[in-house]
């Protein structure tokens, strides 16, 4: 890792392939940092009507706040409040979960019939209150996006709690949800959502703060409207020498003389943080859904203020549309109906027909387009074109299942921040026309109108040296460009030494999934050709979880 100050680079070597289990003085399951204004993050307590409350990810309302409206019965109320949590209150009768409008927190649910009900962070803890079982149907979905689908978790006996609502568990185990009233539609008007992302960065950032420019543009964005509100942040990079990030951020240091992190993940990092027993989000996520933000959690032990992410940016950017602009152009005037052909097409069936005859059988029904099909229609959300239920899935899909995951295996080390996640951008994204969402027209207006000589530096893709104010028109004739220079992190990780000796470590812990002999065939892949990365390290994911949820259920049986 090297550290820059000011644009200038000092050393400080760090051998991050040797760097272990780190964690923010106080912020470790029962601690927590107070962020700034707000109610503890990171599982913060405080004393509730009955019992105690834990606040999962970061409220902006304080503690007394919390505590005087779970009191008074007014629960709900909180589901509006700004930031990204889970608040669970504890009672003698009941407990009550509180869901935030963003879907950056997932908290579980689980219970055996008839039985009492288990709920946690954690989805291994509360699975391992449960006979062990695999939910074939995420498995599925899992192997296909890298995420489960609805409410789905890997346990058939275990459920998501849904965001923006009240849940209320009682003495029989159901859990009872009670959606909280949607605020008005927004306004259709590109300043009205440069003014909800202010918002939703002023409310994020604290006096100090970070920001990850891993995001690409998204970072920039966040980047022009921190500068906008006169803050200085940290920025943290990753990346090998020569990447299009870590040289543009590097570049954005040097000319606002900002502090600039910069860290190489290795191979070993990735290993380190994959055997971290204590992050939710261990095992519910590939290795190479993990890397992009496998630098914060190295260099949070450095970094204690809050940290910007980009993640979630991409639903004000089509992240389904076709790549090239007149292509999205003709998907955006499809009927609602065809948002399933947008997402499926994006997604086939990783396996050959001879491996799916390797696999267990509900998991290869599973698999088979139609079941998929008719998973993908039953999740999609919203009304409008194809493009704009895509959006939708993106949202309730993708960012609620993956991203979740993503933080909260930053859980303990970094005090993460989804700005793109705040329901009151979001609700200014989906208002706008679709002819903002397409080439990153939005974000390239938030960049001019917020800090416009952030433009003047180079755009990934584009041949020009500078951020063009409108999509180009390359993206609408050709589509755009992988940036120039080397892929962020080092390919050759993935290919053979710990990580791809860890796959066939882990291939009995699946024997009841797939046949050994199939982990044994992807690994020998995985090491000649590289072809299918998120099949094989999906695949270790599932077996890192299966072990966990093994360890637990035993320490369990122990003590009791």
């Amino acid at each position: 890792m090297r550290w820059r100050r000011g644009g200038q680079q000092v050393d400080r070597e760090r051998d991050v392939r040797q760097h272990g289990h780190r964690v923010l003085p106080g912020e470790h399951d029962g601690g927590g940092r107070r962020g700034a204004g707000g109610a503890r993050s990171g599982g913060g307590r405080v004393n509730g009507p009955d019992g105690p409350v834990r606040v999962h990810g970061h409220c902006r309302l304080d503690e007394n706040a919390v505590r005087v409206a779970l009191r008074e019965g007014r629960a709900e109320r909180l589901v509006g409040t700004g930031g990204a949590f889970v608040i669970v209150a504890r009672g003698a009768d009941e407990d009550v979960i509180v869901s935030s409008r963003s879907v950056a927190v997932a908290y579980h649910h689980g219970r055996t019939e008839p039985g009492p009900a288990e709920h946690g962070r954690r989805l291994a803890d509360v699975a391992a209150t449960l006979p062990f079982a695999w939910n074939h149907r995420a498995v599925a979905d899992f192997l296909l996006y890298a995420h489960p689908l609805g409410d789905d978790t890997f346990h058939p006996g275990v459920r998501l709690v849904p965001p923006g609502s009240v849940s209320t568990t009682r003495g029989d185990g159901r859990l009872e949800s009670r959606p909280a009233p949607e605020p008005d539609p927004a306004e259709p008007d590109a300043n009205a959502a440069v003014r909800a992302l202010v918002d939703a960065v002023r409310g994020d950032a604290g006096p100090e703060c970070g920001l990850s420019m891993s995001g690409g543009l998204d970072s920039r964005v966040l980047l022009a409207a921190l500068l906008r509100l006169g803050h200085r942040p940290t920025l943290f990079v990753s990346g090998v020498p020569g990447s299009f990030d870590r040289e543009v951020a590097s570049a954005i240091a040097r000319r606002y003389d900002l502090p600039l992190v910069v860290t190489r993940v290795e191979a070993r990092t990735l290993l380190d943080g994959s055997l971290d027993g204590d992050a939710p989000g261990i095992g519910l996520l590939p290795l190479t859904g993990r890397a992009g933000l496998e630098h914060l959690r190295v260099a949070a032990g450095d970094h204690g203020t809050p940290i910007l992410l980009g993640v979630g940016g991409e639903y004000a950017r089509g992240y389904y549309a076709a790549g090239r602009g007149l292509s999205a152009l003709r998907q955006a005037a499809w009927p609602g109906r065809r948002a399933i052909e947008i997402v499926t097409r994006r997604y086939p069936v990783p396996l050959t027909p001879r491996e799916l005859e390797m696999v267990h059988p509900a998991l290869r029904d599973a698999l088979h387009p139609e079941a998929v099909r008719d998973r993908v229609a039953s999740t999609l959300r919203g009304s409008g074109s194809a493009l704009d239920r895509s959006d939708e899935f993106f949202l309730t899909q993708y960012a609620r299942h993956k991203i979740s995951a993503e933080l909260a295996s930053l859980d303990g080390h970094v005090r993460w921040r989804a700005p793109f996640l705040d329901p009151g951008w979001v609700g200014a994204v989906r208002a706008l026309p679709r002819r903002w969402k397409l080439g990153s027209r939005l974000h390239r207006y938030c960049v001019a109108r917020l800090w416009p000589s952030l433009l003047e530096f180079p755009e990934a893709g584009s041949r020009a040296g500078t951020l063009a104010r409108r999509p180009p028109p390359a993206y609408w004739l050709t589509g755009t460009r992988q940036p120039p220079g080397p892929h962020y992190l080092d390919q050759r990780g993935f290919r053979s030494g710990p990580l791809v000796d860890l796959v066939r470590e882990y291939r009995d812990s699946l024997e009841d999934l797939v046949q050994p002999e199939l982990i044994d065939t992807l690994a020998a892949g995985q090491a000649a050709e590289g072809r299918r990365p998120h099949l094989t390290f999906g695949l270790l994911a599932l077996g890192l979880y299966r072990r966990r949820v093994r360890r637990i259920a035993r320490d369990h049986r122990a003590v009791s």
